[in-house]
């Protein structure tokens, strides 16, 4: 292999490996947005189902 496929390789793998941080990035975010919202929504319905269980006894 000579000096130029070395460099060419070595871009194409530093390219792909930058697009595929940024990919897991933005991922990571939406996925922790999605779990924080649904938490907070079942410990709300979870609140909620004590006291009607509370006020039915």
């Amino acid at each position: 292999m000579n000096l130029r496929t070395v460099l060419w390789s070595r871009l194409t793998l530093g390219v792909l490996s930058v697009i595929f941080l940024l990919l897991y990035t933005a991922q990571y975010k939406k996925y922790r947005s999605n779990y924080a919202y649904l938490s907070d929504k079942c410990s709300k319905l979870m609140v909620h189902s004590g006291g009607l269980s509370a006020q039915l006894q």
